[in-house]
């Protein structure tokens, strides 16, 4: 299931959780997700970190805002092999071994660089 916020259209990551009440025998669902934008910073600490392309951190952004390998490709312009090529050249600049693994790794860079830095006195 894809969901897009109403404002903007854009992406909402979020996680499914299915469960039963007592004694009724009814389903329930919680959707949990957060709202978060990409920091623009984090493109230069991809760059750095991992020695991606410009081209290899855009496929990363689009992957943890949720596109599917299909429509990377669309956007972009290439075919599903070009594409699927890039990811597994980004899963060996980042030392993944699966795309679950790079989400966690882009999640929690995300998220590490979505807060704002700190001076230290």
């Amino acid at each position: 299931m894809r969901l897009a916020r109403l404002d903007d259209g854009s992406p909402v990551v979020g996680s499914l959780r299915a469960f039963q009440t007592a004694g009724k025998g009814e389903a329930l669902a919680q959707f949990r997700c957060s709202d978060f934008a990409w920091p623009q910073r984090l493109n230069a600490v991809l760059e750095t970190a991992f020695g991606l392309t410009q081209a290899e951190t855009r496929i990363v952004q689009c992957l943890v805002e949720g596109c599917s390998v299909s429509r990377i490709a669309e956007m972009r312009g290439s075919s599903l092999a070009t594409v699927r090529t890039q990811i597994r050249a980004i899963y060996d600049k980042a030392g993944a071994h699966s795309q679950v693994e790079l989400m966690h790794l882009a999640m929690g860079l995300v998220l590490t660089f979505s807060r704002p830095l700190s001076v230290l006195a």
